[in-house]
């Protein structure tokens, strides 16, 4: 199926393009300190651009003090980030927090010598970067220098650039060209599926356009030359598509909190596992609760968003984005740890901690993971709670 692993892979830290997120809901006096930051991050990422490409070249004794310089500043505006009002907000805090840890840890490794996993760290931080800069529709033109660069080696990797900087217009156009030219083309068999993917978040999240969607997913499903099973995983989304015509998203200028709610909870199935959800739903809603974050952050089911939001995040982070289901959790426990939906979060964060400890000798649990989540339990089960259902 081709709803799998994908490859993790950037050229350069992006992180600087939420700004063209922020620039369309943040008033322009509280947005001066984000653009300061976001300038200072252009510049390193400009310098550092050019060794991402090859191992060789990043491991390459001569270039450690720029590499090193670069990663330093990195690492101080990383933490510079941290305090900035706009990233504080509840859908890009998540987004921020991992990729402050990434930036340091990669600054970290690099300077021990271990150049190689600094290189894979430093790369992987794309499925982090997804996470922000497709939470909302539009397109970024404020980056437009980096645009004008030097193209990267091969035209997957100049797509994976443009689509990274949300200049989607000109990404769709080379994953669309490659698409219809497989197997000729210059993208591989994975590369193509990650081409899809990034189609599907395209028109899902970014345009918000089934219709538009169905013209050009009909046109992929024709193609012959891809692999069957491929084109069966086109054919869904196609019928997914469909369907989201017939229903369209409720407004947010118009909807009230309850029917927001009611909306996700028919689209979205706890129960249903990761390779059997439809994917196109899933950045539907998804699409919608960032939404909801940004512009109700004071509404009283933000802690019912969060719950919501670390399954639609969970059911597709290996395919899409880094997950942040965990931290949307966390956030649920101990910001709200008195709302009843903070117990479901718990139970919920519980199960998948004891999962991903779990192995064909049981559970072998560090103890400190174990303390940490018996003091998350005594925060939602210090009083009673009634059930909201």
């Amino acid at each position: 199926m081709l709803v799998k692993k994908i490859i993790k892979f950037v050229y350069g830290l992006v992180f600087l393009t939420a700004i063209g997120t922020l620039a369309t809901v943040v008033p322009q006096e509280e947005l001066s300190s984000t653009k300061s930051i976001m300038s200072q991050f252009l510049t390193h990422l400009t310098g550092l651009r050019k060794y991402m490409g090859s191992q060789e070249i990043f491991t390459d004794p001569k270039n450690n003090y720029e590499i090193s310089m670069h990663l330093k500043e990195f690492s101080k505006l990383a933490k510079k980030a941290h305090e900035d009002v706009n990233l504080q907000k509840t859908n890009f805090k998540f987004s921020r927090e991992v990729l402050e840890e990434h930036i340091i840890d990669t600054e970290r490794l690099f300077r021990l010598g271990n150049k190689s996993f600094a290189r894979w760290k430093l790369s992987s931080t794309l499925s982090v970067c997804m996470s922000c800069h497709t939470q909302m529709p539009g397109t970024s033109k404020v980056f437009e220098e980096i645009r004008r660069l030097k193209p990267l080696t091969s035209d997957f990797e100049q797509a994976e650039f443009l689509f990274a900087i949300r200049d989607f217009e000109s990404a769709y156009k080379i994953y669309d060209q490659a698409i219809l030219s497989f197997p000729k083309g210059s993208f591989d068999s994975s590369q193509i599926e990650m081409a899809l993917g990034r189609q599907l978040m395209y028109f899902s999240r970014i345009k918000k356009d089934p219709a538009a969607a169905l013209v050009v997913f009909e046109k992929y499903r024709q193609l012959k030359n891809l692999p069957a099973v491929t084109r069966a995983d086109i054919a869904s989304w196609v019928q997914q598509f469909q369907k989201w015509t017939k229903q369209p998203l409720p407004s947010l200028t118009t909807a009230t909190d309850q029917q927001i709610l009611d909306f996700v909870k028919s689209k979205i199935d706890v129960k249903r596992k990761s390779q059997d959800i439809d994917f196109v739903t899933y950045l539907q809603v998804s699409g919608l609760l960032y939404e909801f974050l940004q512009y109700r952050p004071e509404s009283k089911v933000v802690p019912e968003i969060l719950y919501w939001l670390s399954i639609c995040d969970r059911a597709m982070h290996n395919t899409f984005f880094y997950s942040l289901a965990d931290l949307y959790l966390r956030e649920c426990i101990t910001k709200y740890p008195t709302d009843p939906i903070a117990l479901k979060c718990f139970q919920e964060y519980e199960t998948q901690v004891i999962l991903g400890y779990t192995g064909s000798r049981g559970v072998d649990m560090p103890q400190e993971v174990a303390d940490d989540l018996k003091q998350l339990e005594k925060l939602v089960t210090s009083q009673k709670f009634k059930s909201k259902k």
